[in-house]
Parts: C-alpha cells; structure tokens; sequence
C-alpha cells in the first residue's frame, strides 16, 4: 500500500508551524521527510497524524497544568 506524502508547505500549514521548523525536526529526527528525487522533502500523512495527536496530548497536558497553577495560587 502506498503511503500519501505531503509537501513541506501544507505540513507546516497543518501543525501550524514555520517550514524552517520542519527541516530542524527532520534534522533532530523528531519529524523525518522522504526525499523525492529532485531532493524535496515531503512527509508521510501517518507520521504529520502521529505528530498532531502527540502535540494535542502536551497542550491538554499544558493547559491542565496552567489550571492547576492557577486554583493552587488563588488560595491566599
């Protein structure tokens, strides 16, 4: 089965992210492109999925802790 890839400009538009931040995560592994022949990079619908799931995972994790913060240092 043949994998959907997408280019570098609609991924960054889909996690909401600059596409110089796609080359560094490529670069750190955290987001791996595959290279097309002309040497475009181009990212596999599953892994730009896998990316959105964990990014909302740390943002409920992140807004749960703001909450926290918050009902912690009303308490006077």
């Amino acid at each position: 089965m043949e994998q959907k890839l997408l280019g570098i400009s609609k991924t960054a538009e889909i996690l909401g992210v600059h596409p110089n931040t796609l080359r560094e995560w490529d670069r750190e592994g955290k987001l791996k492109s595959v290279k097309t022949c002309g040497n475009h990079r181009r990212y596999k619908l599953s892994d730009i999925e896998k990316m959105c799931e964990e990014t909302h995972k740390k943002k409920d994790s992140d807004e749960i802790r703001v909450a926290v913060y918050r009902r912690v240092s009303s308490h006077d």
